[in-house]
């Protein structure tokens, strides 16, 4: 991404948004507050099809869900939605 001068911010879902997130995806906001996430969902949707994001996945993400699972954390064993959160 520095290569191509794209600038990448790491979020979280705001905590009002975390149970809906958590029980069913982004899919589970409503439109208009999926598109305040998201305003581009096609470039989006480009995006995480990308060697680029599933570099930045396995770096960053990847990670720190294998390590809860190992500890024994349920959420993140049973967290089908965690990249969806990050």
């Amino acid at each position: 991404c520095r290569d191509l001068g794209v600038t990448l911010i790491a979020l979280n879902v705001n905590s009002e948004d975390k149970a809906p997130v958590e029980r069913g995806g982004l899919s589970f906001l409503n439109k208009d507050k999926l598109r305040e996430y998201i305003p581009d969902a096609e470039g989006f949707e480009r995006f995480g099809g990308t060697r680029a994001f599933r570099t930045y996945v396995s770096f960053t993400l990847r990670k720190p869900y294998t390590l809860l699972k190992k500890l024994g954390q349920e959420t993140a064993a049973t967290y089908p939605y965690f990249l969806d959160r990050q």
